[in-house]
């Protein structure tokens, strides 16, 4: 499975005076590295892989979900939320 995050940056941007999704460039940001991919199903969390994002706070990596995994699980980076995964048996 192909998984890509985005906006994977240290720092916050207010845009509270621009419009949506529009950056003040007063603030620098920088990617954030050593980003853990987990496999969580339950109470059981597995390690997919580590990446660090790119400059512009993007990453993506290939990752194999682990054998048995069936049914519903979530991949989880912090600090972003979790994304729900159902695997066909």
């Amino acid at each position: 499975m192909i998984v890509t995050g985005t906006r994977f940056f240290d720092g916050c941007r207010d845009t509270s005076e621009f419009g949506a999704g529009e950056l003040l460039p007063s603030e620098p940001l920088e990617p954030l590295p050593d980003l853990t991919v987990l496999w969580v199903q339950g109470d059981n969390a597995q390690e997919l892989t580590t990446v660090d994002a790119a400059a512009d706070g993007t990453w993506t990596s290939e990752v194999r979900i682990p054998a048995g995994a069936g049914g519903s699980g979530v991949i989880r980076v912090e600090p972003a939320d979790d994304v729900v995964v159902t695997i066909a048996e």
